[in-house]
């Protein structure tokens, strides 16, 4: 109900479908916006299946998780902040219960926008490029989906360690830059980081991969994830309010 009386679900569900929108539709168009004189001309390949993948899958990883940080930074920190989040817990309700419950709500809204946002990007890239099998686009949303969660997990954890928004909000950035961008640099590590769930995903939506070549990733992401939040419940149950 709160995520409604905010706006928080519409802007959340506009921005997703925006992304699932735009990704096919300037992947379709690209060549034709660049411009192009009698001296100067860049000849692009035709744009293909893939490359609307790769467009919508580098919108989620981008504009996507600078939304997640913004929309969990505030989960404690921003009540903390605010002094509302003694009035929450002066109620009979563990301090658990209502980190759970924070989580549940803004990932099930993610993750729910996140999936009627692909359903509407599978039907426009079929619309503009080819059809193509919608098995892929379903399982792709398993890797983009705990991805997101990831990023989440790790925004409310520094919520609760930290007393400000912005600095959890930074920490949080910072955090996720780091363990998606070192990772890649490494081969031995590469199928293992947070990251490779987009790289892999774009390929599984158009039927280039199987889901097993996520499979390693998924495991060590959802560790990650349980890691993250286990560890923000004891450090809420200890902290002074």
């Amino acid at each position: 109900r709160e995520q409604v009386k905010t706006y928080r679900l519409w802007v959340v569900l506009a921005l997703f479908l925006f992304f699932a929108i735009t990704a096919p539709l300037v992947t379709k168009h690209l060549p034709d916006l660049i411009p192009k004189t009698e001296q100067f001309e860049i000849i692009m390949a035709e744009p293909t299946l893939v490359d609307a993948a790769a467009q919508y899958a580098g919108y989620i990883v981008q504009m996507g998780m600078l939304l997640v940080i913004l929309l969990g930074m505030g989960t404690i920190a921003g009540e903390r902040s605010q002094g509302l989040l003694p009035m929450v817990l002066s109620k009979p309700v563990r301090r658990r219960h209502v980190l759970a419950s924070k989580v549940l709500v803004n990932g099930g809204m993610l993750v729910g926008a996140l999936v009627l946002a692909t359903a509407v990007f599978y039907g426009y890239t079929v619309l503009l490029f080819a059809y193509f099998p919608a098995g892929g686009a379903a399982l792709s949303i398993v890797p983009m989906a705990a991805f997101i969660l990831f990023v989440l997990s790790l925004t409310v954890f520094w919520s609760v360690v930290t007393s400000s928004s912005i600095t959890a909000g930074g920490l949080s950035l910072l955090s996720v830059l780091v363990l998606t961008a070192v990772p890649p640099l490494f081969s031995s590590v590469k199928r293992f980081s947070p990251y490779y769930l987009m790289d892999a995903g774009k390929s599984i939506a158009v039927g280039g991969a199987g889901f097993g070549e996520v499979l390693p990733s998924l495991l060590v992401t959802a560790a990650l994830i349980a890691a993250l939040l286990w560890a923000s419940a004891y450090i809420f149950e200890k902290r002074d309010i």
